[in-house]
């Protein structure tokens, strides 16, 4: 079993903090049951990053301590606890894997709660002023969306690996300030940002370690951010295209 369904939003979360429970935390131990009721082997859980908070080390590898600063990352730390109970007690081969910024493309553009690369990627469709929260000082560790997948595909095959976490990530970290510059680049846009104040349960510094999903998963990710950003605006572009096209054909 891959289970990566949850409300992904460390601001929603704060929002809407019993709901964001009920469907992330509830909802992992609701599919870890059937999944212990129906015999299967393995269970691939999707953590994240923010599970260690403010990290006290950056680079930061598995074994620094878990310090949620949110709703979101607390619900994502109980489902890690929940999953590793159950294969103490009932032998389900679980493995979990922390994603650090995810990013590509169909990605929701259009979200109060979208992630940055979708806010920034939306700006530079629309020619609109993209909002930089903080002041862009603060950075971030990006992993393309298929090499997400090919670190779920590995978790799922190799051994000795259950009760273990692994980092999902780049493995570099950039400013949003350089993130969004890269971007103009990939889109070839000009972007000047807003500044609004930064916002609750956000950690300034992320960065992974991802030795051990290295050595054990033989996992590397293969996109760069640059590669990554501009298969990401292309697609969303052509998407962008296609909606207006459909608008147009229904208004006629």
């Amino acid at each position: 079993v891959f289970h990566l369904a949850a409300i992904a939003s460390v601001i929603g979360s704060i929002e809407n903090a019993v709901f964001t429970n009920e469907v992330n935390v509830g909802g992992t131990l609701t599919l870890l049951v059937a999944a212990k009721d129906a015999g299967v082997r393995r269970f691939v859980f999707s953590s994240s990053a923010s599970v260690y908070g403010d990290a006290e080390v950056v680079p930061t590898d598995e074994t620094q301590p878990l310090r949620p600063q949110s709703p979101y990352a607390s619900g994502k730390a109980c489902g890690e606890f929940y999953g590793n109970n159950f294969a103490e007690i009932f032998g389900i081969e679980f493995v979990t894997l922390r994603y650090f910024n995810v990013f590509g493309p169909y990605q929701n553009l259009n979200s109060g709660y979208a992630a940055v690369i979708p806010l920034f990627v939306k700006a530079a469709l629309n020619g609109t002023t993209p909002t930089i929260f903080g002041d862009g000082l603060q950075t971030r560790d990006f992993v393309f969306v298929e090499d997400v997948a090919l670190a779920n595909v590995r978790a799922a095959s190799a051994s000795d690996v259950s009760g273990r976490a692994y980092n999902v990530a780049g493995g570099n970290s950039i400013t949003l300030l350089d993130l969004l510059s890269a971007l103009e680049k990939a889109s070839g846009n000009s972007l000047t940002p807003h500044f609004a104040p930064a916002r609750s349960g956000e950690v300034r510094h992320s960065r992974a370690d991802v030795g051990k999903a290295k050595e054990v998963l033989c996992f590397s990710p293969s996109t760069s951010l640059e590669e990554g950003l501009r298969k990401t605006y292309e697609i969303s572009k052509q998407e962008a295209g296609q909606d207006e096209l459909n608008q147009s054909v229904k208004a006629g």
